[in-house]
């Protein structure tokens, strides 16, 4: 369709952009007399999601974006009710010193609680408050070469911690 860029309703093409999903954040320039210039960020994808039995990406965005498989090493989101918990979480594992990439599985629970399970297999149990001294308290323990073994780290009494092999 060929129109003169004057004639370009902009609101109509902004929606045109805003409706796909792996659209992070996008510039739309006219540039006399003929082009449009448009920029676009893409979103990052954070995790693998399933609703309706159908596996989605986790956009930074907090858009569900279809799943297509790719080479990129995400954890697989369980139970995710609401979007806006995840990027929260996401938020919170990246100012610890826990490594995102690290963990292969997150669960979320009806309560709020959540648990992350790490690739070398171990589960973290977290609690509902204080979650970024947790996943750091919980770091520092898979760094004690005599509890490495150990597949189960329970965090979720305040000030206390269970360890199971």
């Amino acid at each position: 369709i060929f129109k003169n860029i004057f004639f370009i309703d902009e609101k109509k093409f902004k929606n045109i952009i805003k409706k796909n999903n792996i659209v992070d954040s996008f510039d739309i320039k006219k540039i006399y007399p003929n082009s449009i210039e448009i920029r676009i960020k893409k979103t990052d994808l954070l995790g693998i999601s399933l609703y309706d039995n159908e596996k989605f990406f986790i956009g930074s965005n907090g858009k569900l974006i279809k799943f297509e498989p790719n080479n990129q090493n995400l954890p697989v989101v369980h139970n995710l009710s609401k979007i806006k918990d995840f990027i929260d979480l996401k938020a919170i594992i990246d100012k610890s010193q826990l490594n995102f990439y690290e963990i292969s599985d997150i669960y979320f629970f009806p309560s709020g609680r959540s648990d992350i399970k790490l690739k070398n297999k171990i589960l973290i149990k977290l609690p509902n408050k204080k979650i970024l001294e947790a996943l750091n308290f919980a770091f520092k323990i898979t760094n004690i070469e005599k509890l490495k073994s150990n597949k189960l780290i329970d965090l979720r009494i305040e000030k206390y911690f269970i360890s199971k092999k």
